[in-house]
């Protein structure tokens, strides 16, 4: 695939590192954060998913609107899990939707 036209929703390949994005606002897609970056989108209703937590793009003053998270990642030992659960949990838990009163 040729990262000139690659698309939030197109899953990334190994042949290019990062596909930026900047000041888009998504609504009601998928989007594959492995792989590409973020930087002051919006993500209104989207499933937002992670194939591989080395590919993690970086995602900065982004706002997110009831969004939900498909992860397919491989966590192999203890450090692993401690760096998912503190660095990767506490986004993912400030992204999701609230639940009704």
């Amino acid at each position: 695939m040729n990262p000139s036209n690659a698309t939030p929703e197109s899953e990334p390949s190994d042949a290019y590192l990062t596909v930026g994005h900047r000041d888009h606002v998504f609504e009601r897609q998928s989007i594959y954060l492995s792989g590409h970056s973020y930087e002051a989108c919006v993500f209104r209703q989207c499933t937002l998913i992670v194939k591989d937590l080395a590919r993690l793009g970086l995602v900065r003053n982004c706002q997110f609107e009831n969004c939900v998270w498909h992860l397919n990642v491989t966590i192999h030992d203890r450090n692993a899990w401690q760096t998912f659960l503190s660095e990767i949990a506490p986004a993912i838990t400030y992204t999701l939707p609230q639940p009704a009163p």
